[in-house]
């Protein structure tokens, strides 16, 4: 489970390191509610390619580690801690038209 502390703690940790991420997801969605509308297995993440290696180090230091999924790929990883944090990571590049690209085609506004 990821409380809305233990977000505010990933999203700050990777702040810190000067890794940009978008927030996805149920916690995307309360962000833009402006509070916590149900309990969050996870957090999902969107990191830019030239910045994913160096949030896996950020998150490794703090102790998480990867979880193989059916749906893991390498640019789409799951990270645990020993409290049962999870972070959904997905790597993604933007393309030229300015959309991001994980695998899939996300509109840059959806970010």
């Amino acid at each position: 489970m990821v409380t809305y502390f233990d977000a505010c703690e990933i999203l700050e940790m990777l702040s810190e390191a000067s890794v940009k991420v978008f927030l996805d997801g149920g916690w995307g969605v309360d962000a833009l509610i402006g509070r916590e509308t149900r309990t969050h297995n996870d957090i999902d993440l969107f990191v830019e390619k030239k910045d994913f290696s160096k949030a896996i180090s950020v998150i490794t230091w703090k102790g998480y580690r990867e979880v193989v999924m059916d749906y893991t790929t390498d640019s789409h990883t799951v990270w645990k801690d020993d409290n049962g944090r999870k972070i959904d990571m997905h790597c993604f590049e933007y393309v030229e038209d300015g959309n991001l690209y994980d695998g899939y085609i996300f509109q840059s506004e959806t970010f």
